[in-house]
């Protein structure tokens, strides 16, 4: 009788933990690297879930090149090389299904990141050339600003310019990572991505952190029912 006792309050206690709750909690430094014309979602969301043996791990290292100046001509070639690096492990969990942890690392770290950059980068337009009134009126239809009554000026420096596009110049995060816990332990479960390129880095001093929080604070809806969508944000590796 006592070894069927013990045995059923060890299926007890293990059926517990199964169900207890799991919380991510991601960490970004405060150094912000340029970063250019970058597109966060294709260089960490789609690269990650197109790396072959994605559904365990990923390891990647990545140069891109980019635009990373105001007004750039048409034709411009990138001026900037930036490269990324990103390390992640993640298995099965009980209480989620097979790819659960995965999914809940990948989404968190990809939104902290865009909120984060995003109060670190400015609009920019490109691809430009001079302005001239014989330009066909499709292009002056298309283009995103031109010095025209009732459109917006591109605001290049020297002569009138009209831009074929808009974009956004980012600043990340040297290294942001995303971490699981379960009742305050950690799990090896984790995501790191790192950023660097040859543009001289800057201590942001976390100065955007209170935005990022607040931008976050109604939850990220999560992949199964066990992991919060309460996230800890905190600015410090």
């Amino acid at each position: 009788m006592k070894f069927t006792s013990s045995i059923i309050s060890a299926i007890f206690v293990a059926g517990a933990l199964a169900q207890s709750p799991l919380k991510v909690e991601v960490r970004y430094s405060p150094t912000m690297v340029e970063a250019g014309t970058m597109d966060l979602h294709a260089v960490v969301w789609q690269k990650i879930f197109g790396a072959n043996g994605n559904q365990q791990s990923i390891v990647g290292d990545d140069s891109y090149n980019l635009i990373n100046q105001e007004c750039s001509e048409v034709g411009a070639r990138p001026n900037l090389n930036a490269r990324v690096k990103i390390n992640g492990q993640w298995g099965r969990i009980p209480g989620l299904g097979p790819n659960d942890s995965r999914q809940a690392l990948v989404q968190t770290l990809a939104r902290v990141l865009k909120e984060v950059s995003d109060r670190a980068s400015s609009p920019v337009f490109y691809s430009c050339t001079g302005f001239d009134l014989r330009i066909p009126a499709e292009d002056q239809r298309r283009a995103a600003c031109l010095p025209m009554p009732g459109r917006q000026s591109c605001n290049c420096p020297g002569s009138p310019k009209i831009c074929g596009a808009r974009g956004t110049i980012r600043k990340v995060p040297a290294m942001i990572r995303a971490n699981l816990f379960r009742d305050g332990v950690l799990l090896p479960d984790s995501l790191t991505v790192e950023f660097s390129s040859q543009a001289p880095a800057k201590d942001e001093k976390c100065s955007t952190l209170t935005q990022v929080i607040g931008a976050i604070a109604g939850g990220i809806p999560m992949p199964g029912p066990i992991i919060s969508s309460t996230i800890g944000v905190i600015c410090a590796l």
